[in-house]
């Protein structure tokens, strides 16, 4: 996983030298120049971001060009770095990666990526994939495991989550479900609205979706796991460690297919129809389930719904 909430990426392009030393608008755009990954420099992080450009690598035709932000780095060695090279579109990891772009004044096509969104996002004219699951497939991932569940709740602050609680309402009105959603915006607050939320919840109709943006202390965690274990009750996550932690499922990104995915933003679209301020949550995720908790819980899974777990914890 990428590390706080928001990071990261920009490609771009260059048209003559000196559309590259001003940023200006290009005009033309050379399908043999490359695209830039600008990514932070963050040692425990910079495999995701490899994978990423791994898989932006596979879809453009054209070169790469990775470029590593240190904290320190300066926008005037960053443009002269661009400037050196054929690039005619940035993408952008991360909010380092981003703000990067910015700073340099760059005019080209951009993509970000290895981001959560959140409400500062909403002003930026850029297109991408962030790395929240797309509630559709989150929900419809539930209905599979789960059938009988016919009600889910979500602690969430509603204000700050508000671009993804829609997609979540609409995908849970297509699935035939009915979504309540407890708005809290201290942890404070949440961890009494999962108290309340506890002692009222039905196991054998609802089921209780812990966020990937998490508004939980660790003891709050505990308490809803420990909870859930002993009252039989699905909770599910968006979080990749929490199926390895007890809850029923949860998922994994697939950096590489969201890498190929971003670039496509770049590679299918012309210049004049990219699709700004159009970030997207990632439906490039690997469905993990902890078998232990199915069993407990009475689940049993045929061998369709086997095939399409990915990760499995016993």
């Amino acid at each position: 996983m990428a590390p706080t909430k928001r990071s990261w990426w920009s490609k771009l392009f260059i048209a003559v030298f000196a559309a590259v030393l001003g940023f200006g608008s290009p005009a033309v755009f050379p399908e043999n120049n490359g695209l830039a990954v600008l990514y932070p420099d963050l040692p425990d992080y910079n495999a995701v971001f490899e994978a990423i450009a791994d898989g932006v690598a596979k879809k453009s035709p054209g070169p790469i060009y990775r470029i590593s932000l240190p904290a320190n780095y300066t926008a005037s060695d960053l443009k002269q770095r661009l400037a050196s090279q054929p690039v005619r579109g940035i993408v952008a990891l991360g909010r380092r990666g981003l703000e990067a772009t910015q700073q340099v004044g760059w005019a080209g096509p951009i993509a970000v990526s290895a981001i959560l969104w959140d409400p500062s996002l909403s002003n930026r004219q850029i297109p991408g994939i962030s790395l929240d699951p797309d509630p559709r497939r989150v929900l419809g991932s539930l209905r599979m495991l789960a059938p009988d569940i016919r009600r889910v709740f979500i602690v969430a602050n509603s204000e700050q989550n508000k671009w993804l609680l829609d997609r979540t309402r609409s995908a849970a009105v297509d699935l035939g479900l009915t979504l309540t959603i407890k708005n809290a915006t201290t942890l404070r607050t949440a961890a009494q609205s999962y108290r309340d939320v506890l002692e009222n919840i039905d196991p054998k109709h609802d089921a209780l979706w812990l966020p990937l943006d998490p508004n939980f202390d660790e003891s709050t965690l505990r308490l809803i796991l420990g909870i859930a274990w002993k009252n039989r009750l699905v909770v599910f996550s968006s979080g990749p460690d929490m199926a390895q932690r007890g809850a029923l499922f949860s998922f994994y990104p697939d950096y590489k297919a969201i890498g190929y995915h971003v670039a496509e933003l770049l590679e299918d679209a012309p210049v004049s129809k990219l699709d700004t301020n159009a970030i997207r949550p990632t439906s490039d995720i690997k469905l993990a389930v902890n078998l232990r908790t199915a069993q407990h819980l009475g689940l049993e899974f045929n061998n369709d719904v086997k095939a399409k777990i990915e990760v499995v914890f016993k």
